[in-house]
């Protein structure tokens, strides 16, 4: 299990855990993952960053798997070198009940466009009519737009000294 340090907005101060991952995206100089955070009540959805590994960083292994005649199958597979806290990074952690999605950058790489959908979709039906119990009010609650509804958006990340994301 890999351990990150905590971030706010997440829901738990214990270990990081790599859930749920699904879209992967490589960039110029990252490989981007996000991760669906099947382990809702210890984490948001979030964006990991990784460094890439080189051709033979890793290990041989081979997995032995039973066949239904009795017999044994093994199969050797090569693997890259284990993750690290210096090469998987937490980038960015989503608001309350979303889904980060649609990753794109600019060709220079000095932007990254993403996706907020749905934050706060696990709202009751029952609560609609009351704002103060929404599970989230993003994007309103940091600061842009009007009113408390959640609301999807796509929001642009560069970096303060307009340099390459990731460099």
């Amino acid at each position: 299990m890999l351990v990150l340090p905590k971030h706010e907005g997440v829901k738990s101060s214990g270990p990081f855990v790599l859930s749920c991952p699904s879209k992967l995206c490589i960039l110029k100089s990252v490989l981007n993952l996000t991760d669906d955070s099947a382990y809702t009540d210890m984490s948001n959805c979030m964006l990991l960053a990784a460094t890439p590994g080189k051709v033979g960083d890793g290990e041989k292994k081979t997995l032995s798997y039973k066949k239904a005649d009795g017999s044994t199958l093994s199969v050797d597979t090569f693997v890259g070198a284990q993750a690290t806290d210096k090469t998987l990074k937490r980038f960015l952690v989503g608001p309350v009940d979303c889904e980060i999605t649609g990753l794109c950058e600019t060709p220079d790489g000095k932007a990254l466009f993403i996706n907020i959908q749905h934050p706060g979709e696990t709202t009751s039906p029952a609560n609609i009519a009351d704002p103060a119990k929404y599970t989230s009010q993003w994007p309103a609650n940091a600061g842009y737009g009007p009113g408390k509804r959640p609301r999807s958006a796509t929001i642009v990340i560069t970096k303060k000294d307009g340099g390459r994301i990731g460099s």
